[in-house]
This record gives C-alpha cells, sequence and structure tokens, in this order.
C-alpha cells in the first residue's frame, strides 16, 4: 500500500525561469543553474528518468546526422543520479525521512544547457553551453519528522482496510439492489464477515444513512467519500503532502553553474565567460503560511571575453548579491517581498598601450533590489505570478531599472514511482 500511497505525496518543482544578472527571483537557487550562465529560458527542461534516457537525450540533441558534436538551440536537461538507480528500490520512508546526508544525495542534480543565441553583441550571437549542479540539505524540525512518522503509519494501516472497503462497495455495486437501504444492508453484511477491518459498525450505518442519496445511480460515488471519512486516509495523506512540500525546519539550497562559449561557432575555440555559485538558507517555522528566506550569490565574468566580443565600454568584473525574502501564503495565494543588495566591481576600461602594457580602470559599486511578488497558484503545477518593484540598475547604459512582469510557470520532474518500493 506504501507505493500506492507514495504516488499522492510526490511533489514536482516549479520550473524557475532562467536569470541573468539582473533577473528577478534571486533568492530561489534555479532548478537548472546551466540554464542562467547560458542566458536562456526554456520552454521546459528535460528530466531523463533513467541512465539509458540520458544517453538518448544527449545523442539525439548533441549530435547530428553524421554523429558530428553539434550545440542545440535552447536546449536544457537536468539528471538526479540518486533516481536514475533503477536497481535500487527506494522506499518510502528514504523518501519522507531521509536521514543525515541522504536528503542531499537525493536532491543532487546536474544540468546541462545549450544555445545558438548567446549575446556577443547587439548583432551577434554565439553558441554556448552551460553546465551546473545544485542540492538540498534539509534539516527537519523534529516535532514535524515525528508527525510524518505517525501520520505514516497511519497511513499504512487505513490504505489495506480502504481497499477493502472499497472492494466490498464495488462487489455491492456490480450486483443488484433497489434501494438505498438495500445497498447498506448487503453492504454491511459483508464488512460484519471482516473482523480484521477494525470499523466502529455503528458509526458507518450512521454515515452510511446520513451520506447516501435515495438516488441508487449516485451510490457508487458517495460511499467511497464515506469510506474516506470513516477512515480518515485522505486527510493523512493530504497533511504528509503539505509536510513533504514544505518541511518544518531549516533548509539549504546550493548551486553552482559555469558557461562555455563559442565565440566563432566553431568548437575548437571557446571562452568561460562567466561562472558563479549560489547559497540559499530558508527557515519554515510551523506556522506553514510564513517562510523566510536567505540569499548569498556571487558571480565573476571573463574581461577578456567581454572586452573582445562585445561593445560594452563598462561591464561587471565580479558581483555579490545578498538579502532576504518573506513569503506568506494563503490557500491557493501568495505574497513575496525581498530586497537584495549587490556589491560588484565594474570595469569601466581596458587597453594595452604600445609597450604591451595592460591598464584597467575599474570601481566598485553597490546597488539594491527592492520586490513584491504576488501569486496564484492554478494548479500543482502551473502558477501564474506578477512582479512589481525595482530592479537593480543597468551598468553599461541607461534604462529603466522598473520591474512590472507577469509570468505563468509550470512544474516537471519528479522521482518514478518505479524507484520506491514497499
Amino acid at each position: 500500500m506504501k507505493a500506492s500511497v507514495l504516488g499522492c505525496l510526490i511533489l514536482v518543482p516549479v520550473l524557475s525561469v532562467a536569470q541573468n544578472a539582473d533577473r528577478l527571483s534571486l533568492l530561489k537557487a534555479p532548478s537548472s543553474p546551466a540554464s542562467v550562465v547560458a542566458g536562456i529560458q526554456p520552454s521546459s527542461i528535460t528530466s531523463p528518468k533513467s541512465w539509458e534516457a540520458v544517453e538518448a537525450a544527449v545523442f539525439n540533441n548533441f549530435s547530428n546526422e553524421n554523429g558530428s558534436f553539434v550545440v542545440p538551440n535552447d536546449f536544457a536537461i537536468e539528471v538526479s543520479p540518486y533516481w536514475l538507480n533503477t536497481t535500487k528500490k527506494r522506499t518510502i520512508e528514504d523518501f519522507l525521512l531521509p536521514k543525515g546526508g541522504q536528503s542531499f544525495m537525493q536532491n543532487l542534480s546536474f544540468s546541462v544547457a545549450s544555445t545558438k543565441s548567446f549575446m556577443v553583441n547587439d548583432s551577434v550571437h554565439s553558441e554556448a553551453i552551460g553546465f551546473g549542479i545544485r542540492s538540498i540539505w534539509i534539516f527537519e524540525d523534529k516535532d514535524s519528522r515525528k508527525e510524518k512518522e505517525e501520520l505514516l503509519k497511519e497511513v499504512d494501516a487505513k490504505g489495506p482496510r480502504k481497499v477493502k472497503l472499497s472492494k466490498y462497495s464495488e462487489d455491492v455495486n456490480e450486483g443488484r439492489f433497489a434501494t438505498k437501504e438495500e445497498f447498506i444492508r448487503k453492504f454491511l453484511n459483508k464488512v460484519d464477515t471482516d473482523a480484521s477491518l477494525k470499523i466502529d459498525r455503528s458509526r458507518l450505518e450512521q454515515h452510511l444513512r446520513r451520506g447516501l442519496s435515495a438516488d441508487t445511480s449516485l451510490i457508487r460515488n458517495q460511499v467511497g467519500d464515506i469510506i474516506d471519512e470513516i477512515l480518515g486516509f485522505d486527510q493523512n495523506v493530504s497533511r504528509l503532502t503539505e509536510l513533504q512540500k514544505e518541511p518544518q525546519g531549516f533548509k539549504i539550497e546550493i548551486a553552482a553553474a559555469a558557461s562555455l562559449n563559442f565565440p566563432t561557432n566553431k568548437t575548437d575555440f571557446s571562452y568561460v565567460p562567466k561562472a558563479g555559485f549560489w547559497i540559499t538558507p530558508s527557515y519554515q517555522p510551523k506556522a506553514q503560511n510564513i517562510q523566510f528566506l536567505g540569499v548569498i550569490r556571487f558571480f565573476h565574468y571573463n574581461r577578456d571575453f567581454y572586452s573582445t566580443y562585445t561593445s560594452d565600454t563598462s561591464s561587471f568584473d565580479n558581483s555579490w548579491d545578498y538579502g532576504a525574502r518573506v513569503v506568506f501564503r494563503k490557500d491557493r495565494f501568495s505574497i513575496e517581498a525581498e530586497m537584495i543588495g549587490r556589491s560588484s566591481k565594474i570595469i569601466l576600461q581596458s587597453y594595452t598601450d604600445s609597450n604591451g602594457v595592460k591598464t584597467t580602470r575599474s570601481k566598485t559599486d553597490s546597488d539594491f533590489q527592492c520586490l513584491i511578488n504576488f501569486n496564484y497558484r492554478l494548479s500543482d503545477a502551473i502558477v501564474l505570478s506578477y512582479n512589481f518593484g525595482r530592479k537593480f540598475s543597468p551598468t553599461s547604459e541607461t534604462g529603466n531599472n522598473l520591474v512590472s512582469t507577469a509570468t505563468l510557470n509550470f512544474g516537471i520532474g519528479a522521482p518514478r514511482l518505479s524507484n520506491i518500493s514497499n
């Protein structure tokens, strides 16, 4: 029964929109760090569930009909090694109650993203590939972990009873009964013959008489709801899902990525124009409607690349982002407020004189970003968002730093049920 219960518990992460240095949601470690450094916003991220699928995805996208290496356009793939090991079955306890560093290994993933539209200058694009890694350490609150353990025991005990009651209901429905009273009598007769159910018969009968319609065509669906109400099975699963989605306690997300650019669109000549890392700690108190997050993020930019292949008179040499976010949730709606500071070294000018001496003029600058984000969850995997506020100011040109955008995010990927056993 545990395996079927897990089908209700596996949650899909919402696909984060790829970011660059001035994009939004800096406090959320990206779901595909490789997409960030490659500078693309893929419509979907391929998440293969077996090593064979990984090989197929790489071969189909990174080679042409002659077997030669090619860079696909706006392609992203993320691989989680822990869930690709199909020879070892994972238990539901592994998924819900990881121990020690197990949460790090479960969430460890590697990503690759590629594009043919990496901006070199205003009119010239080039090919680029991004490589990324990310994971999460979860330090769950003891009370939350204990509640999960107790709920899991209840679900494990109630599952077989729900299956039996549902079968007895279907047996009666497949037979003949003329009235609601006849259905109740035949159904209770089957219940009485099964001592393993350990159910309060009088309470069950009361719920049946009160909840079933006189219209016998409606009984098949109504009796299922009554079984759930008596056992509390669905409520237990719902609470487990809630606790799994936002574990109470501390969580640390880490991510790192680097890009490989081919400015001449030839694979034998390349640069690493951009590399960086994220550390995103968060705390989820027992009050599930509020959450606190922080961020530290660093990016280094290859000045040789940008001075040679872009027309910018100034650009980042490196940048540090740091800040905090508070999230408030109510039902399907949430509000997120964040304030992020940035300390950066900006190269104003770099040139080499006739004697071969290289001179660089730079300055240290600071900036901030303040945003309010409104989200409405249309479903478990689709979120409608609106952002408003002030973003970081442009470094190389004048521009508007007002933010007012609406986005629709789709969730994808999760460990397969076949990877988890009893």
